[in-house]
């Protein structure tokens, strides 16, 4: 359902976006999980970059909206996550903005299995978990933002 613009809140915020999407050239980069927070964030933001064309300002600035695919995520989840994607690609696509999401993975030899069964690396363990997040989420989200920024 499309957003009507009747929540002052979200129409200032969407005013701030559309200032500083014109502020410079940089790309932005949009960590996307599909949960409520980056939703909401991800809709604002389509919704300012639809309003920039709709006033006839130049679309230049590339926004990606960027999901980590684990590897080791739920089906459900991972379904959802990459059917998100392709209908934000899809329409991205139909509104002729320019934003693309993508999907990235950790590289091969950093993937939670074969860290485990490969190497044999005990499991993550509460409350850190810390060797499984930067490898499979934070070293994949470097490595496209270099990329991007290159």
């Amino acid at each position: 359902m499309p957003y009507n613009g009747k929540f002052q809140a979200f129409e200032d915020i969407i005013k701030q976006i559309m200032i500083v999407y014109k502020h410079d050239e940089r790309p932005w980069l949009i960590g996307y999980s599909g949960g409520k927070d980056s939703t909401l964030l991800v809709s604002l933001v389509y919704e300012a970059a639809q309003r920039l064309k709709e006033a006839g300002s130049e679309l230049t600035k590339r926004i990606y909206i960027i999901t980590s695919d684990t590897m080791v995520e739920n089906p459900i989840v991972k379904s959802y996550m990459h059917s998100s994607s392709n209908k934000i690609n899809t329409a991205a696509k139909h509104d002729q903005l320019n934003i693309q999401a993508k999907i990235i993975f950790p590289e091969a030899d950093q993937t939670f299995w074969s860290r485990v069964i490969g190497l044999g690396y005990p499991t993550p363990e509460p409350p850190g978990f810390r060797w499984c997040t930067e490898r499979l989420k934070i070293n994949p989200m470097n490595a496209f933002v270099n990329k991007c920024i290159e």
